[in-house]
């Protein structure tokens, strides 16, 4: 979050998530200022990753904004 205005709006956040069992990734990395999210995925037992860029439109939210969590979907399938 940044303090803009006297307001806290959101500027970047990060999603981590791993499968215990099959030890698949998928961590996802979300810049309100370029309107992008960055996913990186792979397995933990191997040095290949794959990358993945999306563009989106939503605008940045401000922190009294927010409800509950994974409640905002900023592209399909991807929650904040």
């Amino acid at each position: 979050f940044q303090l803009k205005n006297n307001d806290m709006i959101i500027v970047s956040a990060e999603n981590n998530g791993i499968h215990a069992a099959s030890g698949n990734y998928e961590n996802d990395s979300y810049h309100f200022c370029r309107g992008i999210i960055t996913t990186v995925s792979g397995n933990i037992s191997e040095e290949k990753e794959k990358i993945e860029r999306l563009k989106f439109t939503s605008k940045p939210k401000l922190l009294s904004e927010f409800e509950e969590m994974q409640d905002w979907e900023i592209v399909e399938n991807k929650f904040l």
